[in-house]
């Protein structure tokens, strides 16, 4: 097991505790999109569900700032994957239809948690 992994497993679980104490619920997490004929194309690291909205959060943990904030790490491409596999997502889960959808990044870094709601890139 990878340093990176263990830092990126601990960020998840610390965001996942987050959203259940704002009330939400975690319906999934590591969701994996596939695309027929081409293997995984990416990964939504959680979705939650509050009321009458469905939250995709995408987790980026930093033990430091070598390579920049977290938050850099937000490509547009980033973003275009991450949008594919929510269209997936819903697609294959008719039920989430009626909620209203949003994109929150929620960075980890040096050990603060800071969630950027609602991103549309």
């Amino acid at each position: 097991m990878s340093t990176n992994w263990s830092v990126g497993q601990a960020g998840e679980l610390t965001v996942s505790e987050h959203y259940r104490k704002l009330g939400y619920s975690i319906i999934a997490e590591n969701y994996q999109y596939y695309s027929l004929g081409r293997g995984r194309k990416g990964e939504i690291d959680l979705i939650a569900i509050k009321s009458n909205s469905i939250c995709f959060v995408e987790v980026k943990t930093r033990t430091n700032t070598r390579f920049g904030h977290a938050l850099e790490q937000i490509s547009r491409q980033k973003l275009h994957t991450l949008q594919g596999a929510i269209k997936f997502f819903l697609l294959k889960h008719p039920q989430y239809h009626q909620l209203f959808p949003q994109i929150d990044v929620a960075t980890i870094q040096s050990g603060i948690l800071t969630i950027t709601p609602n991103i549309t890139g």
